[in-house]
């Protein structure tokens, strides 16, 4: 389970990067049962918000 976790998480930070897509939107498509489950996991792993991961990416790009 935790190979599939990483594995929608990978695709998820990809799709954050690569289009304008609502962050529900994307936690749904990659897979996860709702999006609170989907801000829980992604914080803990990457430690911040998908928002604001987002925004910190983009910013550098």
């Amino acid at each position: 389970m935790e190979y599939v976790t990483e594995y929608r998480l990978s695709m998820a930070t990809i799709i954050l990067i690569i289009t304008e897509r609502t962050v529900s939107d994307i936690a749904s498509s990659c897979g996860f049962s709702t999006l609170s489950c989907f801000c829980k996991v992604f914080r803990e792993q990457c430690g911040v918000s998908p928002k604001k991961y987002r925004k910190q990416t983009c910013a550098k790009v």
